[in-house]
């Protein structure tokens, strides 16, 4: 159903052309409904290609998975790396215990003893089992490194094209879709790619606060300076920094956006704070099947945007909505 991995190494012969890996990591969710998988048929393999080529590797928080639904993603995307990273909290919160500083534990726990929180760094850990298995594949013979990673959510349907790598030194997430809270400019993490170098802050997050501990984090004013994506791409021990802790009110995507340099603006005015990270908009919401299946089609492709001018914004909720109606009425996978 999907390219071959030969056209892959006839694009990386062509100079210019950028070699691409996509990471789905996390929950299983409905990453073998149709909607997704014709989302990525439709709206993300053709852009990938025209760049180049790309691989498909997908990591998901599962003890195990039988051979049917190993299959099924493999011959849904052409995956050539389908892998558990079990859901373990103690492998998330293994930085908390292991803290000295009786002064940290308080921050800590606010950390993780938040539901909201703990939600979100969970699905860090199979970010970074995916990243590992990347790397891996890199280092196999006849291989050579990406230029560029994506990560994407197992339940993501596009309305439109997703963005091409540029060139330059950003960082790319959507600017849409998550929230509207504009103190949380830059950190929509359902759509996330990185230049291969600057990938480390969002794909080894987990590695890098409990490298650095606790005392990085929870320190009211650290001694060392402020962590940056410079940091992250060394030895993780190999730096004397500090990881800004979160602001109230704010989640864990405020660690990797703060190690790409940005800052916290509870108005989203300042274009500054994102760091190096930059938004583009693309239109997509998420393939529910909590009290049946459903697109969240309203609220993802138009409330949860700041930016209530966007260009076609609204556009794409009734051909949303005519999806959900299908997919609810033809219920499980798509036949391959």
């Amino acid at each position: 159903m999907m390219r071959s991995a030969a056209l892959a190494t006839f694009f990386g012969t062509l100079g210019g052309a950028q070699r691409i890996a996509v990471c789905f990591a996390g929950e299983t969710r409905s990453l073998i409904e149709w909607p997704v998988v014709a989302s990525f048929s439709q709206h993300i393999r053709p852009t990938l290609e025209r760049v180049g080529g790309y691989d498909v590797f997908v990591v998901l928080s599962e003890d195990a998975l039988d051979d049917s639904m190993r299959d099924a993603i493999t011959s849904a995307y052409g995956a050539i790396h389908v892998s558990c990273a079990p859901n373990r909290p103690e492998r998330i919160v293994d930085f908390v215990t292991s803290s000295t500083a009786r002064r940290h534990r308080g921050c800590a726990r606010g950390i993780v003893g938040n539901p909201n929180n703990m939600k979100v760094l969970r699905q860090f850990a199979a970010i970074a089992a995916c990243y590992h298995a990347v790397t891996r594949h890199e280092l196999a013979p006849r291989q050579r490194r990406y230029d560029w990673l994506y990560r994407l959510r197992t339940d993501l349907v596009l309305f439109s094209d997703i963005f091409e790598p540029p060139g330059g030194g950003n960082v790319l997430v959507a600017s849409g879709g998550m929230t509207d809270n504009a103190g949380f400019r830059c950190m929509n993490d359902h759509v996330f790619a990185c230049p291969r170098d600057l990938c480390g802050p969002h794909f080894r997050l987990l590695e890098i606060m409990r490298a650095r501990g606790l005392s990085a984090i929870c320190e009211d004013r650290p001694a060392a300076p402020r962590c940056t994506w410079r940091d992250a791409l060394v030895d993780q021990r190999g730096a004397d920094c500090a990881i800004e802790a979160l602001p109230p009110g704010m989640t864990p995507q405020w660690f990797p956006h703060t190690l790409y340099d940005g800052t916290y603006d509870a108005s989203g005015a300042n274009a500054s704070s994102c760091g190096i990270v930059r938004e583009r908009d693309i239109h997509y919401t998420l393939a529910r099947q909590k009290n049946g299946n459903h697109l969240q089609c309203k609220y993802r492709l138009e409330d949860l945007w700041r930016d209530k001018n966007a260009p076609q914004l609204g556009d794409f909720t009734p051909l949303c909505e005519r999806v959900s109606e299908r997919w609810t009425a033809v219920r499980g996978p798509i036949p391959f």
